[in-house]
């Protein structure tokens, strides 16, 4: 193999490297994902829809932000997508969340749809049986979590603990918590009231307590 093909390879391998290692940001925390709009392109129509969902739960019961959205959320991922499409490279830097604010309810909105109801449970309903129901199609489990976590991070500021792990090893750990088996459909009764947000805040990051002087 002449010098350059090995010089080439090297190269390749560092790159793989260096992509496939975490981002670290000040204090050595695990540096949050933009999830901008190039981002939101690549990604499925289930993962964006339940990004949204993921982000509206933080921000009605978390941020409690003041602006509301009361169309379902697929309008919203139409929105966002055409939107970013339509924008030129720059633009496609911003951030989903950001973006998605602009699409809040003016002042004076009625609902069109006459059947929509609030749901009146914690989180709008977003328990064990609702997670069950994500699984049901290919990565909307994973789009939750990531939506709930943008809001926590880039709203919230990490309020109530960080959360230093990728999306889906929260994932992952969710689904033990339930005692959910998506392969059958399997979930701890007892368990599937919880709200999904409940369980994941179970897996925030621990801070180790400093230990006394003299010991």
């Amino acid at each position: 193999m002449s010098q350059r093909l090995i010089a080439t390879a090297v190269g390749v391998l560092t790159w793989l490297l260096l992509i496939s290692l975490p981002c670290y940001g000040a204090g050595g925390q695990i540096a949050s994902p933009d999830y901008e709009g190039r981002w939101w392109l690549s990604i499925s129509h289930s993962e964006q829809t339940e990004f949204i969902n993921g982000y509206l739960d933080c921000y009605f019961y978390e941020y409690k932000g003041p602006a509301r959205f009361s169309d379902a959320a697929y309008a919203y991922r139409h929105a966002l997508t055409k939107y970013f499409r339509a924008r030129q490279s720059s633009t496609l830097r911003q951030r989903v969340g950001d973006v998605l604010l602009e699409f809040q309810d003016p002042k004076g909105y009625k609902v069109i749809d006459k059947y929509a109801q609030p749901i009146n449970a914690p989180h709008g309903g977003d328990d064990g049986l609702y997670w069950m129901q994500l699984s049901l199609t290919k990565d909307a489990q994973l789009g939750f979590v990531e939506g709930y976590l943008a809001c926590h991070v880039q709203l919230n500021h990490n309020n109530g603990g960080t959360f230093s792990k990728p999306p889906f090893e929260y994932v992952a750990l969710i689904n033990h918590w339930y005692r959910f088996n998506p392969a059958t459909g399997d979930i701890d009764a007892n368990r599937q009231p919880t709200p999904i947000v409940d369980v994941l805040f179970g897996f925030r990051d621990r801070l180790q307590q400093p230990k006394p002087e003299n010991q």
